[in-house]
């Protein structure tokens, strides 16, 4: 196996290059950077809360994440073939699982390393300074976060294996972007109009299945496991509670709920998984299989 030599000299070439460093520092700053300026711009009342930490980190990578994984990937496998130097990445005694496998944890560590840096940072100064800090909790919020960046960047090299020109893998990084975030939800919607249903309170319950199949949809989810969003509804993902206001008690009523397994964290880790999983794999048997040369 000589996969470890191709991860050397891709992470290599990557940090050469101006736009690696230049994602490495957006990551520290769009995820440290933000914990801290929410901190110090919080001076005259009491310190936030770790749930503004959490929301804010989760509705930020749920976005830059995906750009960032697939910018990282796209390119890996395809730009050796355009440029022609597969011939030698192949040479022996480099297999086709190796230059796969070197690739991938190159490409992985280009985006892991700054995002574990940046969210490490968010752990200290949340734990140490905000309401109700939890140095496990933002762990656990890291440790999803990096399973979210390994599933972009398999999306990525997957990508990067089956398409034969960059034209075509940035198409197609640009197009998996896309339908995560936009198209995917206006399916729904658009189901929504077909079948004549109404979505409030509720959507009904195939409105979940879908929406949580989204990747994005199902991190989030995971993300609100480290902070108690009570029976509010996160503003990211379609409303599961139904509430009201008791001036008697003064407290807020649970009238309703959506009982579905579609809309537990349990499922949406098992997305995560499936997705992280899956792509890498197919793709994997595909660039196996495929004349490169």
């Amino acid at each position: 196996m000589t996969w470890n030599h191709v991860f050397r000299r891709d992470l290599l070439s990557t940090y050469r290059s101006r736009l690696v460093p230049a994602v490495a520092v957006l990551l520290v700053l769009a995820t440290a950077g933000i914990v801290l300026g929410m901190y110090a711009l919080d001076n005259y009342g009491p310190p936030p809360d770790r749930q503004t930490a959490v929301f804010a980190i989760g509705a930020i990578s749920h976005v830059l994440v995906p750009l960032v994984g697939l910018l990282a990937a796209y390119s890996s496998l395809v730009g050796e073939r355009e440029s022609g130097s597969v011939r030698f990445l192949l040479g022996l005694p480099n297999s086709r699982l190796d230059a796969f496998a070197g690739k991938f944890l190159s490409r992985l560590t280009a985006v892991a390393a700054p995002l574990t840096a940046g969210l490490l940072v968010c752990t200290v100064a949340v734990g140490a300074l905000f309401q109700n800090g939890s140095y496990v909790a933002m762990l656990g919020l890291t440790a999803v976060t990096l399973l979210f960046a390994l599933l972009f960047v398999g999306m990525g090299m997957a990508l990067s294996a089956v398409v034969s020109t960059s034209t075509r893998a940035v198409v197609g990084a640009v197009g998996v972007f896309a339908v995560f975030r936009g198209l995917w939800p206006a399916l729904q919607m658009v189901l929504l109009e077909v079948q004549n249903v109404d979505r409030y309170p509720f959507p009904p319950e195939w409105y979940f299945w879908i929406g949580r199949v989204n990747p994005l949809n199902a991190y989030v989810k995971l993300t609100t496991e480290f902070a108690d969003f009570g029976t509010r509804d996160h503003p990211l993902l379609t409303r599961t509670v139904a509430t009201d206001y008791n001036p008697a008690t003064e407290e807020v009523v649970v009238e309703a709920s959506v009982d579905s397994i579609a809309v537990t964290s349990e499922f949406a880790a098992v997305v995560l998984v499936v997705w992280t999983v899956v792509v890498p794999l197919v793709a994997l048997a595909v660039w196996r299989r495929r004349d490169l040369l």
